[in-house]
């Protein structure tokens, strides 16, 4: 998708607080946006597209709880 946004401008925002149960995901990355859009097909309670401006941003919704976070020798 062509948006005439410069890449300094296609940011990747990442939101959350102690007190909310969800990550919010904003952004113009292809690879992680392809990435969430399957993630939030195979877990659909985990994880789903909340937002789409049109101009190639996504934006996603993760539920905290069912994350986990590995150590790199895991991966």
């Amino acid at each position: 998708m062509v948006t005439g946004m410069k890449k300094r401008d296609k940011i990747t925002e990442i939101f959350f607080d102690e007190d909310k149960p969800v990550i919010n995901i904003r952004t113009y990355n292809t690879d992680l946006k392809n990435r969430l859009t399957r993630f939030s097909i195979e877990y659909p309670d985990e994880c789903k597209l909340v937002d789409d401006s049109g101009n190639g941003m996504l934006e996603f919704e993760i539920n905290k709880v069912g994350i986990r976070v590995l150590s790199p020798a895991r991966f």
